[in-house]
Parts: structure tokens; sequence; C-alpha cells
């Protein structure tokens, strides 16, 4: 399996397991406070990915995959996320799902200016 692709499968992986996670007893939404099992699962996903070789070319692309690993928990990873989004941004300011991620993690923060400009692809 290439890079990109098993990078892939290990965050398709991360969402799965997060998804079969039983909600919360609260009855609250499962995704704004992450369980110590979903942060322990993020945590291993992206130690794997970074163990993955990747070509100069595909870096950024492997840092948007990162970032998604990351905001499967937002509250946790969110800081992360945005930080590697702006790596991958600075290597290639064409990758759109880079600034649409980049763009949910401001709003997710409140930060809507800044959402909206990452929707925009401005670069600010």
């Amino acid at each position: 399996m290439a890079a990109p692709e098993e990078e892939e499968a290990l965050v398709t992986e991360l969402y799965r397991f997060r998804d079969s996670l039983p909600p919360r007893d609260d009855g609250g939404d499962r995704g704004r406070e992450p369980g110590d099992a979903l942060v322990a699962e993020m945590e291993r996903t992206v130690k794997r990915m970074e163990e993955i070789q990747v070509s100069p070319e595909g870096r950024g692309r492997a840092l948007v995959l990162r970032a998604r690993a990351l905001g499967v928990a937002p509250e946790v990873g969110g800081d992360r996320a945005e930080l590697a989004l702006g790596h991958a941004l600075k290597l290639d300011p064409a990758l759109g799902a880079a600034w649409r991620q980049l763009g949910e993690q401001r709003w997710r923060r409140g930060d809507l200016r800044g959402a909206r400009d990452a929707f925009g692809g401005d670069p600010e």
C-alpha cells in the first residue's frame, strides 16, 4: 500500500473507532468531550502516521490527513490540527481540503472571520 493510501486508511479506521463508541451517559454529543479511549486512539493513529515515509510531493496531503486525524477530538487536537494545516498550506496553497479543514477548525473555536477567510482560500 502506498503512503497516501495507508494514511487515508488509518484516518478512516480512526473515525470508525469514534463512531463505534457508545454515546455519553448524559446524552450529549460524544464529539464535544472526547473520552480517554478516543484521545488515546487519536494519538496512536497520529504516531503511526508520523512513522510513514512520505515523498516531498505528498507532504502537504499527509499533513492534511494528520489534521483530519487530530480533528476527531478537536478539543484536544484542534490546535495541532491548525498548525498542521498551516504547514500544509505553506507547502501547497492550492490544497482545497486544507482550506476547508482550517475553516472548520477556526469556526469550532469561534473565530468566524478566520473561518470565512479560510473558506475563501485567503492566506490572511
